[in-house]
């Protein structure tokens, strides 16, 4: 198997444009050809763009298949997996855990149990390590932190069981001995789709906000890097400012304040790029403020408590 597999998401165009299509009063302000002039059958690149942690070619999803002998095998075995995530309040979080219980359970393999670390180093630690204690035959996780859980991870492999890991992979933990493979979608090659739609949106010479985590993440990483990337080589007329979010758990952007007046940018900013679709939300109304949580319902992409933030004078929003 493939250390490292990845699979490119056509459904970063549905929300980005969902999201442009959330404030019909700002579209008179961008050009026609916002998400109408992109070519939704052609975009994105042909093939996997980026690479794993460690730079490990990653491979597609297609090259994994079990033959009817093999899911009989698997069966007959009655295997248990315990799951570990950064968090499931996420929409995302959700669909990747129906997605591998849904899976799972044609083979008959048992989850065992969710644990949910609320982007908590200590909790991850602790959750991981009940989950030992339940003798699973595998464990499925995403990490919150690189360096911190790692001496944690290395015990699962000790304890003699298989680990999959989710979009990034703990400090020092090597290939086959500690871990059986990484899975992550192409974060970079989203990171173009949504650059090349959001493009489309912003007028020659415009700017563009690219709102990244506070904390080192590689998937999110990689979105930002296909991003800057993309705009740099197609579009180099357009301006990036940068603002990070401090605290992901919360959905705080800054402690409220917009990164484009924390870096003193005072020009309205015309796009909005987040590292997290839970954190998007347009907002066209210049003059908007608010520190974290809204007053009022407004519309949210991804998020269910409509936790966000906006930039003053944003006009369209296309998450990474």
């Amino acid at each position: 198997m493939k250390p490292i597999l990845r699979q490119t998401l056509p459904l970063t165009a549905l929300i980005a444009a969902t999201a442009i299509s959330i404030a019909p009063s700002a579209r008179a302000e961008v050009p026609a050809t916002c998400v109408k002039g992109v070519d939704l059958a052609t975009l994105g690149p042909k093939s996997i763009v980026g690479q794993g942690p460690h730079g490990e070619k990653a491979a597609s999803p297609e090259v994994l298949a079990l033959s009817d002998a093999d899911a009989a095998k698997i069966k007959e075995k009655h295997f248990k997996v315990g799951i570990s995530m950064q968090t499931v309040n996420l929409d995302w979080a959700q669909l990747q855990i129906q997605g591998i219980t849904d899976t799972l359970k044609k083979y008959g393999v048992t989850v065992t149990g969710v644990a949910s670390a609320e982007y908590q180093v200590d909790k991850q630690i602790a959750d991981i390590e009940n989950t030992i204690q339940q003798h699973p035959d595998g464990i499925i996780s995403i990490p919150v932190d690189f360096t911190a859980t790692a001496p944690t991870y290395k015990k699962i492999a000790k304890a003699g069981i298989k680990l999959v890991l989710m979009d990034s992979i703990p400090t020092g933990l090597k290939h086959p001995e500690e871990y059986a493979s990484m899975i992550s979608a192409d974060s970079q090659g989203n990171g173009q789709i949504a650059a090349q739609i959001l493009a489309s949106c912003v007028a020659q010479g415009g700017t563009i906000g690219l709102v990244n985590f506070g904390v080192d993440y590689f998937s999110t990483n990689e979105r930002t890097k296909g991003v800057r990337e993309w705009m740099q080589k197609n579009r180099p007329d357009i301006k990036m400012k940068a603002g990070r979010l401090h605290r992901p758990a919360e959905g705080v952007a800054d402690r409220g304040r917009l990164p484009h007046r924390q870096s003193g940018y005072q020009r309205p900013v015309r796009g909005l790029g987040p590292a997290g679709a839970r954190y998007a939300e347009l907002d066209a109304r210049a003059g908007h403020r608010h520190s974290g949580h809204h007053r009022r319902p407004r519309p949210a992409i991804g998020d269910r408590d409509r936790q966000g933030w906006s930039l003053e004078g944003d006009r369209v929003a296309a998450p990474l």
